[in-house]
């Protein structure tokens, strides 16, 4: 399989289907509220994706795209705990994210009958401006070996005190099955300064997985793995965040302000997100 082309309009290559979203108009200036939309997903069969690419047409206004999937009621005890993106996600664009296929043999759910729900957040930008959003999918010719999965180690507790320059807050998250680690994507705002990951394995070891030691909230991404990494039911990923909420920090919005948890980028927040497979059970769809 060939590597991901960032030239190409689709890196992953020509989706097997592009859902379209109706063009939203964005203006000049002010606050602009979050957008919502829900599409019916047009398959006439169960699919299992192998790959997905969430993009807008307009970057410089897109401050993050989620997409998530409403099952049908007869399949929603398997549809993800999504938390409105706080958890996990179908797809997302944030500025600066790459394009990945999941891993071999791997795959999302995606049953017939089910919704798209797509959360918009859009920044203006100073005049008029429009965004025209597609969602590709990729789909496996049948059901693989091992399901895609993401959760996240988070904090709607931190907070931040005025002008404190090196301030640590801390999250973690449980595995609760046996599976591969395949990717970490850590999540803050502009006064995220550091974040690193460490497991805990049942038998009492421990690893380091990652140190971001310069997170930019302008330039975000997804750490793939060079090789997996093999975990057991049980494992805790742990994350230590770093904020600087000082007045050296170039690009923060207020530092006299106490910083706490918020949807808005002068808000803060303490997202680990981590990507995993686990083999499918049989009983599963």
């Amino acid at each position: 399989e060939l590597p991901p082309d960032p030239a190409q309009p689709w890196p992953l290559g020509e989706p097997d289907l592009i859902v379209k979203l109706p063009t939203i108009k964005i203006p000049p200036t002010g606050i602009f509220a979050w957008q919502f939309k829900k599409i019916p997903v047009p398959i006439d069969e169960d699919k299992w994706v192998h790959a997905v690419h969430l993009r807008p047409s307009n970057k410089e206004a897109t401050h993050h795209v989620f997409a998530f999937v409403e099952y049908p009621k007869d399949r929603n005890l398997r549809e993800p705990e999504w938390g409105q993106g706080a958890n996990s996600f179908f797809a997302a664009y944030v500025p600066g994210v790459s394009v990945h296929p999941f891993p071999d043999d791997s795959g999302q759910f995606l049953p017939k009958g089910s919704i798209l729900s797509f959360q918009r957040h859009y920044i203006t930008v100073g005049y008029p401006t429009e965004d025209n959003l597609e969602l590709a999918l990729y789909f496996h010719d049948q059901k693989p070996g091992v399901e895609y999965k993401m959760v996240s180690a988070i904090n709607m507790g931190i907070n931040i005190p005025p002008y404190a320059a090196k301030h640590m807050e801390s999250a973690n998250v449980t595995l609760k099955e046996d599976g591969e680690l395949h990717a970490i994507y850590p999540h803050m705002h502009y006064r995220g300064k550091a974040m690193q990951f460490t497991a805990d394995y049942p038998d009492g070891k421990q690893e380091s997985l990652l140190s971001v030691t310069n997170y930019d909230f302008n330039w975000q991404t997804t750490y793939q793995l060079q090789q997996p990494i093999s975990f057991p039911a049980g494992t805790k990923i742990s994350v230590q965040a770093e904020f600087d909420n000082s007045d050296n920090n170039p690009v923060n919005p207020n530092p006299a302000s106490t910083v706490k948890w918020g949807m808005l980028s002068d808000d803060e927040m303490l997202v680990g997100y981590v990507v995993y497979t686990t083999r499918l059970n049989d009983a599963k769809d």
